[in-house]
């Protein structure tokens, strides 16, 4: 009992710090104002390069790395430790482009997202592709809910009024400084989630024994634990998903310059290669120790367990910034995304944008815990979001590259893909392998889209031809 009150005072001492470093200190020096538009919670330009660093930091290693990722290796051994490294090639090429649309970023007061670069404000596109947006960020918003349910409620704690609690302090924050709130708070999560990683580390040097891991099946160790089909085909498109990833997209152009955005970037590889082999050491570790949990997704809080009592409280302090941290980055997408697609059909909900991203912000939020209380599976969450990531990446290619909008192609690619993800979810068990066929989906659709619009251009030109006779 005196830990559970010493974690839960602990959080709530977090709380109220970096409530009072937002409303206090920020509020006076003017450096945050309260959001009044669109552009105001889609992009802070010319923020420093140490502040994109932390943010780039904190919402990375939110629950979706920090807590299902150490999971889905317990369950599937190396195969996701692949996935990550895949994810790490996938920043290589996103750092390659940051050139290309930094310059469309700075350039045009019209784009303040990645749906709008996407899109080129063509009502169709933007419809699809802001509905797919949205549907990413709220699943990995509501992964990093997930796992504060599950953390409360492996603590025995009242998970509903404390969840409930967290939820709306999370919000108000949110909704009174928008991202330049998220970008401040998120220094301070980044500092307290070393407390978690350093719980983790300490666990793998008691804990790992090379000689019991060895003994493991092999496919276990190897990657091969859900065939080699599906690893090569993570290898080989996986990667491409990073570059279609709007949080990465929304703090990069928040960079003063592209080689600021690159140097951060460059920051950000290095940090999640470490941390992909640690988690990958600390769920196969805990695999080896006890293999029979019955629930994968509370693999991560197992490592408590094995640290000093003394240590808990932190511990549980970095879990919780694990997990805000990405929360509200989530959710700042997630609406971004939906009031993009409520503007496509009603262009006056601009005239009134404080209520409607209010109730759209609030209603994700209680969304999020409604649905956590009926304890949705959080590795399939988060690889649902990451399928969800691969439908946009043609359609990304094709922006970056090409001098036309490609309405069309960029339609039907989205939608194509989206469609098939659907449909193959109601045909599989295993999410896992729903990623390739809605890529290849979407990639035909991209193709078939890009020659329309080439005949569609080659009429419109013979027409033209036609009328100046």
């Amino acid at each position: 009992m005196t830990n559970i009150i010493f974690i839960v005072l602990a959080i709530l001492l977090l709380t109220v710090s970096a409530a009072w470093v937002v409303f206090v200190y920020y509020n006076r020096t003017g450096t945050i104002t309260p959001p009044n538009s669109l552009k105001e919670i889609s992009l802070i330009r010319n923020s420093t390069k140490s502040t994109i660093i932390w943010t780039h930091l904190a919402t990375s290693l939110g629950g979706a790395v920090t807590i299902s990722f150490i999971g889905l290796i317990y369950r599937d051994g190396s195969f996701f430790i692949a996935a990550g490294i895949a994810f790490i090639l996938g920043l290589m090429m996103y750092r390659a482009l940051i050139p290309f649309m930094f310059e469309a970023f700075q350039t045009s007061s019209e784009i303040n997202s990645l749906d709008d670069y996407l899109s080129a404000g063509q009502s169709f596109p933007m419809a699809a592709i802001s509905v797919v947006n949205a549907a990413i960020y709220f699943l990995l918003a509501l992964a990093q809910f997930t796992s504060v349910f599950l953390l409360l409620k492996v603590l025995g704690i009242a998970y509903a009024p404390q969840f409930l609690f967290l939820t709306i302090v999370l919000v108000t924050v949110y909704l009174l400084y928008g991202v330049a709130g998220v970008f401040v708070t998120e220094k301070i999560q980044t500092i307290a989630i070393c407390a978690w990683l350093a719980s983790l580390l300490i666990f793998v040097i008691s804990s790992f024994d090379i000689e019991t891991i060895l003994l493991l099946e092999p496919s276990y160790l190897t990657g091969l634990s859900k065939g080699p089909w599906l690893l090569v085909a993570v290898l080989v498109l996986f990667p491409w998903t990073a570059i279609a990833r709007a949080d990465l997209w929304q703090r990069t152009m928040s960079s003063k310059s592209a080689a600021d955005g690159r140097g951060a970037i460059s920051a950000l590889m290095l940090v999640m290669f470490c941390i992909y082999v640690l988690m990958g050491l600390v769920g196969i570790t805990l695999y080896s120790i006890n293999p029979n949990l019955t629930d994968y997704n509370i693999a991560a809080f197992q490592v408590l367990d094995g640290i000093n009592e003394a240590w808990i409280g932190l511990a549980v302090v970095g879990i919780f910034a694990a997990l805000i941290s990405s929360a509200d980055s989530m959710l700042n997408l997630a609406s971004i995304s939906i009031f993009n697609f409520i503007r496509v059909f009603d262009r006056r909900c601009d005239d009134s944008f404080l209520v409607w991203h209010s109730v759209v912000l609030g209603g994700l939020a209680l969304l999020s815990f409604t649905l956590v209380l009926f304890e949705v599976d959080l590795g399939s969450i988060v690889i649902l979001a990451s399928t969800a990531s691969s439908i946009l990446v043609p359609t990304l290619i094709l922006t970056v590259f090409s001098k036309f909008d490609h309405s069309t192609a960029k339609f039907l690619s989205v939608s194509a893909g989206a469609i098939t993800a659907v449909v193959a979810l109601l045909f599989t068990e295993d999410p896992t392998i729903v990623f390739v066929p809605a890529t290849i989906l979407a990639s035909i659709g991209l193709v078939v889209g890009v020659k329309s619009d080439a005949l569609q251009r080659k009429n419109r030109t013979l027409e033209k031809k036609d009328a100046g006779k």
